[in-house]
């Protein structure tokens, strides 16, 4: 199984070059907190991944963030588990996409505890806050 875990864990000073390597890594299976706690990381980097199953916190914490793009999920038709991966970003005041009616999504705990900003909050299930 290809990782990518951890790789980018607490950097506050991400290059958006570095940012941009991610999109050619297919055959990830996991990221799990690679970007995590990534004070200066803005916006999503374009990641291909198709072969993905977790997400699992790999973007928690990151609260330069201020929007999903439409679309994120569009490339990542395996992913399963995204337990925590946006957990305290409270930076995003956009929508958040709606996850929760995906339903090979098992695991998601947590997935956005914590963004109390976001657009529309009050309609993320208890579960998945």
């Amino acid at each position: 199984m290809r990782k990518f875990d951890y790789s980018f864990l607490n950097n506050a000073l991400l290059p958006a070059s570095l940012i941009n390597l991610t999109s050619s890594i297919a055959t990830l299976k996991t990221m799990a907190e690679t970007f995590a706690n990534c004070d200066s990381l803005e916006e999503l980097p374009s990641v291909n991944c198709e072969n993905l199953e977790s997400m699992r916190s790999t973007f928690a914490g990151c609260d330069s963030i201020t929007n999903i793009p439409e679309g994120f999920w569009d490339n990542c038709p395996n992913v399963t588990d995204v337990r925590g991966l946006f957990r305290n970003c409270t930076g995003i005041t956009g929508r958040v996409p709606e996850l929760w009616k995906i339903e090979r999504i098992t695991e998601y705990e947590g997935c956005f505890e914590g963004c109390i900003n976001a657009e529309n909050y009050d309609d993320i299930p208890d579960d998945w806050k």
